[in-house]
């Protein structure tokens, strides 16, 4: 890992079980396609769940917090 890289909450073993679970959940594919992946999204909204941090202050590494809010 550098210095700058972002520790993963979710691994990739997981992802696999979790991605297409999370693929099928979407209900509709209407607006702009997203910035983000759904894998950053959600690790994004792990982040903030595990620091209890404001959307305001995500790291930048996990992507920008109004196109992630």
């Amino acid at each position: 890992m550098t210095k700058h890289s972002v520790r993963k909450i979710i691994s990739d073993a997981m992802w696999k079980k979790l991605g297409a679970a999370v693929a099928s959940a979407k209900h509709s594919r209407a607006g702009a396609p997203p910035r983000q992946s759904d894998r950053e999204f959600l690790e994004a909204v792990l982040h903030l769940n595990g620091t209890g941090s404001p959307w305001r202050d995500l790291p930048a590494k996990l992507g920008y917090w109004h196109a992630v809010y």
